[in-house]
């Protein structure tokens, strides 16, 4: 369990990050002291197709993320489409009271617990006048996510 200094640390401590791998390291550190195996900060873009000024670090199961870019789901992932519509964090358990899941939709969500990944939990990063992103943090398939 964290403290909400814990919290504010962490934010310090990512202004003072000078690369992605540094960044990296410290959501590897926060994830695994709030009990979470992944994680995703990330802008909601094709970043294969155009890195410019964009951000993804992720440390999700490489098959995943494969699937994720060949599928190009960066523009219609529900979680993403989700974290548009509000400004707070929220469970992946929730998304269905958030946006209407089509079938593939929920096939999508079916396919990341496929390949390892649980439950999760998502904050919004939608400035206006920039690209949307979000950073997700989510147990391994089979883990319990739990409300604290």
């Amino acid at each position: 369990m964290i403290t909400l200094r814990d919290v504010q640390q962490f934010c310090e401590r990512t202004k003072s990050a000078h690369s992605p791998d540094q960044l990296q390291e410290l959501l590897h550190e926060i994830s695994a002291r709030m009990g979470y195996r992944y994680f995703a900060l990330t802008h909601h873009v094709d970043l294969r197709s155009n890195p410019v000024g964009g951000v993804q670090i992720v440390n999700y199961p490489q098959g995943w993320i494969d699937r994720f870019y060949e599928n190009r789901l960066f523009a219609t992932d529900p979680i993403h489409r989700a974290s548009r519509t509000t400004s707070i964090g929220f469970c992946w358990s929730d998304v269905d009271c958030m946006i209407t899941l089509s079938a593939g939709d929920r096939a999508v969500l079916a396919n990341a617990r496929d390949a390892g990944i649980g439950d999760g939990f998502t904050i919004p990063a939608n400035v206006p006048g920039e690209t949307n992103g979000s950073c997700s943090f989510a147990m391994a398939d089979g883990q319990e996510l739990e409300s604290e």
